[in-house]
């Protein structure tokens, strides 16, 4: 039963080794601006429930990744982009979409 337990005990040790999961922090801004995005959506791409929004300051705290995982920024009149978690920097650059929308005006009734 000792050697069992163990065994068992390793085991789980060794895939606690294998897939050792991080914390991803840093801060969104604005590429041309520099501004910081407050409500931008940072979610894992292969798990959408393991995600969480920008604060007021742009920051956010994502737990839980994997260091090979993809990470994917979204918001509104923003190009979505995916990053690798180990390859994302203190400060995360995204795009505003290329086109515009215009002056044109919607009534509703």
């Amino acid at each position: 039963m000792k050697k069992i337990s163990i065994i068992l005990l390793l085991l789980m040790s060794f895939n606690n080794l294998m897939a050792q999961s991080i914390t991803v922090k840093a801060k969104v801004i604005d590429s041309q601006t520099g501004e910081a995005l407050m409500g931008v959506n940072v979610y894992t791409a292969d798990n959408k429930n393991n995600g969480t929004v920008t604060d007021i300051t742009g920051n956010f705290e994502l737990s839980n990744v994997l260091p090979e995982q993809e990470i994917v920024f979204s918001f509104l009149g923003y190009k979505t982009k995916k990053i690798k978690a180990d390859n994302i920097t203190k400060n995360r650059k995204i795009d505003p979409q290329a086109r515009s929308i215009g002056k044109r005006w919607y009534y509703c009734r």
